[in-house]
C-alpha cells in the first residue's frame, strides 16, 4: 500500500510540475512586490522600479511549476486586480510593515479584493514585509490594523518577513502550495 501511495504522489507532483498555476502578487506600490518576484526567480534584485504593466516568472516551488505575476500597485491600476482573478489559485499580498499611513488604503484595496466573488476559494497569503525596518509594527498590530481577524471561513494567512534580510516569506511559500 505505502508503495501505490508513493506512485499516486508521484504521478500527481507530475501532473503539478507540467501545469502552469497563476499566482498573483499584489500589494501598493513600494510594498516589496518586485523584489518578490526577483527573490523567488532566484535573482539578485538589482535597484526597485515602479511596474506599470504586468511582469511575470515561471517558477518551481515544492516541486510544482508557478507562473508568478506582478501586479502594480499603483493607484491606477489596483481596480483591474479583479479582472486577473481567473484561473489563479494563491495570491501574495505585500504590506510594508514601516509605511503606517498607508494602512487604511492597504486595508481598503484588501477587502475590495477579498469582496469579489472570484476571490472566494483562493488561497490568500499576506506579507508584512520590510520587518527589519526601524517602524515595523509587529504581527498583531498589522493583523488588527488590516481587520484581518475578523475574516474567516476562507484560507489567509498573515506572515511577517524581509525581503531585504531573504528571511521569512518561506513559511508563507509552504503555506501557500499546501492550500493550493
Amino acid at each position: 500500500m505505502g508503495i501505490l501511495k508513493r506512485v499516486y504522489r508521484f504521478v500527481g507532483s507530475f501532473s503539478l510540475l507540467n501545469k502552469r498555476n497563476k499566482i498573483l502578487i499584489l500589494g501598493l506600490d513600494k510594498a516589496g512586490k518586485s523584489t518578490l518576484l526577483k527573490e523567488l526567480a532566484r535573482r539578485r534584485p538589482g535597484g526597485f522600479q515602479h511596474i506599470l504593466h504586468p511582469t511575470s516568472e515561471e517558477l518551481v516551488i515544492q516541486d510544482v511549476r508557478y507562473v508568478a505575476i506582478n501586479y502594480g500597485g499603483q493607484q491606477q491600476g489596483r481596480p483591474l486586480w479583479s479582472d486577473h482573478l481567473n484561473d489563479v489559485v494563491g495570491i501574495l499580498f505585500l504590506v510594508d510593515v514601516a509605511d503606517h499611513k498607508r494602512f487604511g488604503e492597504v486595508k481598503a484595496e484588501l477587502d475590495a479584493l477579498l469582496a469579489t466573488n472570484k476571490m472566494q476559494k483562493i488561497p490568500i497569503v499576506v506579507l508584512g514585509n520590510k520587518i527589519d525596518h526601524l517602524y515595523a509594527v509587529s504581527e498583531e498590530e498589522l493583523c488588527y490594523e488590516l481587520g484581518l481577524e475578523r475574516i474567516c471561513g476562507r484560507p489567509i494567512k498573515l506572515c511577517m518577513c524581509s525581503l531585504a534580510l531573504r528571511q521569512g516569506y518561506g513559511e508563507a511559500l509552504r503555506w501557500l502550495a499546501h492550500h493550493i
